[in-house]
């Protein structure tokens, strides 16, 4: 049996389009809970809605997730490449097809690991530091401004 492994969870309605149409279709897809199942969640609503067909999630560790693609337990993989590499030997993936995915064509080079694994990382995370404590005696200066999310430069 074939699974699709995206590590992507946006990548899910493009690889999926046209497959999943029938009105008692669920989709098993592996996720680690917290805020990468929230963040799944909020592309997958589209997804379901599109297509007529509910996610399942799968919660567990990169480990269970691997051992439920043998076991044919699930649809849609997210893992660690450890285990994605893992999965590929065994055969237990299917080739990402770029035309039914078609972001891929804009991530970065380095994020095509291989025909079967994409590198992705969902969630909210945030660079941070308190500048009296951390970065005073630095031989490199402390940071001025940055670059919020909408292109307009905040300053200290």
């Amino acid at each position: 049996m074939y699974i699709r492994h995206l590590i992507a969870g946006a990548a899910i309605s493009a690889s999926w389009a046209g497959m999943a149409v029938a009105e008692d279709c669920a989709l098993r897809v592996t996720t680690w809970g917290g805020s990468y199942q929230a963040t799944y969640q909020a592309v997958a609503q589209k997804f379901e809605e599109e297509h007529n067909c509910r996610i399942e999630w799968v919660v567990g560790a990169s480990p269970d997730h691997l051992i439920k693609a043998r076991l044919g337990q699930v649809d849609v993989v997210t893992n660690t490449l450890l285990n994605s590499i893992a999965g590929e030997k065994e055969g237990l993936w299917q080739k990402l097809d770029p035309a039914k995915i078609p972001n891929m064509a804009n991530l970065y080079p380095n994020a095509v690991h291989s025909p079967y694994t994409v590198f992705a990382n969902v969630g909210d995370y945030v660079l941070a530091y308190e500048p009296r404590r951390h970065l005073r005696d630095r031989p490199y200066p402390n940071p001025q401004s940055h670059r919020s999310a909408g292109g307009e430069e905040r300053r200290q």
